[in-house]
C-alpha cells in the first residue's frame, strides 16, 4: 500500500492505496508518512487527478476503484449517498427512509465511518433541520464543501481556510 498526499483548498488529503484499488482518501493535518517514493501507483494518480479536478470544478462524479470496505450496512448507506448529486443535500432522516431504515442515527454512525471523503460525499447529509451536523473532515470543511458545491443557502464566501 502507498500513501500519496494532496494539497486542497481545505487541508491536505491522503490517499492509500495501489495500482488496482484506493483504499481511504482522507483529511490529514499532518502526513504521517513523507512520499519518498518517485512512483506513484496508478490508481492513486487517477484519484489525484479526479480531486485536482472536482476543485477545479470541472467534475461532478468520480470513477475510481475503490476498496469494499465496511459492514453491508455502511455500504449500503455509502451506495445510497452517492446517489445525492452535487448541489443537492439529503437529511440522514431521508437517506434512511431511501434505503427503507427507520434509524436516521444509524445512518449517521455509518456516514461518520465512510473511509472515501469527498468521493462519497457525505458531507452532502445533514441534519432533519438543515443542521451542518458532523464530518469526518471537520464541520468548516463540510461548509466549504457545501458551499463550493452551491448546495447552501448562504453567502459564496469560499474562506473558512
Amino acid at each position: 500500500m502507498t500513501k500519496e498526499y494532496l494539497e486542497t483548498p481545505i487541508g491536505k488529503i491522503e490517499i492509500s492505496g495501489n495500482e488496482e484499488t484506493i483504499f481511504s482518501i482522507t483529511f490529514v493535518d499532518e502526513p504521517h508518512e513523507e512520499i519518498t517514493s518517485r512512483f506513484v501507483p496508478k490508481e492513486i494518480a487517477r484519484c489525484i487527478d479526479q480531486l485536482q479536478e472536482y476543485f477545479n470544478g470541472e467534475r461532478i462524479e468520480f470513477q475510481l476503484n475503490l476498496a469494499e470496505r465496511g459492514t453491508e450496512y455502511q455500504r449500503k448507506v455509502w451506495s445510497q449517498i452517492e446517489t445525492i448529486p452535487k448541489g443537492k443535500t439529503l437529511s440522514y432522516k431521508k437517506v434512511a427512509d431511501q434505503i427503507g431504515d427507520t434509524s436516521p442515527r444509524a445512518i449517521g454512525n455509518a456516514t461518520g465511518k465512510n473511509p472515501y471523503l469527498i468521493v462519497i460525499p457525505c458531507h452532502r447529509v445533514m441534519g432533519a433541520s438543515g443542521d451542518l451536523t458532523g464530518y469526518a473532515g471537520g464541520k468548516a470543511r463540510k461548509e466549504w464543501l457545501l458551499k463550493f458545491e452551491n448546495a447552501l443557502n448562504i453567502p459564496q464566501q469560499l474562506s473558512l481556510f
